[in-house]
């Protein structure tokens, strides 16, 4: 089980092995193939303290599998075989095997719809989506929620460089998608605040991904959602600052800002 350290846990967000995730997920798959069905194909969690939880394997396929475009296509296809091979190991309960279950019945499809000429680049983030959220809501566990919705915004940071943008975007609103399954109130106002403090408002995809969590959040958590947004369209404040130019860049930078919050929010 040990190639699945390298997936990162959510002490390590895995940042520095992104490059190669394609590649640890075809090493998954191939050693899954050799050892199912032996006393090998087992992962002891509590014992096996770097190996990522169920929750954190959940959240980094899901991220990860939601990039497709006919390029790239045959990579996704490694990622989605990794996903079913580990499918039986996502529980740390043997008795409880909601979510292996469900992954085994589903994820099958995904893989006939990747290979498929009806293949749409287009609507594969939104089936991504709908898996996700099946998986965190079959089980109808709040601890579960929080543990998958925590695992993807300890994971956010490894998206934060320009050509991780469209990562970061589908990742914000996965922890909408997930967080705003929760009763919790106080984690889905902290996690509001998180995404909305998580999110850099001047660029389109970071906006576009903390707007559709906010539209996953409002459908469950309205009167939450309101709150925050009406501090995020609040108009901006600058500190003092000691010469008049300064304070003059500094507040233009502070209305741009505050300009592109108010375009997160409408």
């Amino acid at each position: 089980p040990f190639i699945l350290e390298c997936m990162g846990t959510q002490e390590s967000d895995g940042a520095e092995l992104l490059p190669s995730f394609p590649t640890v997920c075809y090493c998954i798959y191939t050693l899954a193939e050799r050892i199912k069905g032996t006393a090998r194909f087992a992962i002891h969690f509590d014992s096996q303290v770097n190996i990522p939880k169920p929750a954190d394997m959940v959240a980094k396929f899901m991220v990860n599998c939601s990039q497709c475009n006919p390029s790239s296509r045959e990579t996704s296809l490694g990622i989605v075989r990794a996903m079913l091979a580990v499918a039986p190991l996502l529980t740390q309960s043997g008795s409880d095997t909601t979510v292996p279950d469900l992954w085994v019945g589903t994820v099958p499809q995904l893989l006939d719809y990747l290979k498929s000429d009806q293949f749409d680049a287009n609507k594969w983030e939104d089936v991504n989506h709908k898996l996700l959220v099946n998986t965190v809501t079959a089980k109808r566990d709040e601890r579960w929620i929080e543990q998958v919705g925590t695992s993807l915004m300890s994971q956010i940071k490894a998206y934060n460089s320009k050509d991780r943008v469209e990562f970061k975007r589908v990742s914000l609103s996965m922890i909408g998608a997930v967080v705003s399954k929760s009763t919790k109130r106080e984690f889905v106002r902290t996690t509001l605040e998180f995404l909305v403090d998580n999110t850099d408002h001047t660029v389109l995809q970071q906006r576009q991904g903390c707007a559709k969590a906010l539209g996953f959040f409002a459908a469950t958590h309205g009167d939450a959602v309101l709150d925050r947004l009406s501090i995020l369209v609040k108009p901006p404040t600058t500190s003092a600052v000691s010469s008049w130019f300064s304070n003059l860049t500094a507040t233009d930078s502070a209305k741009a800002l505050g300009e592109s919050s108010k375009s997160t929010a409408l």
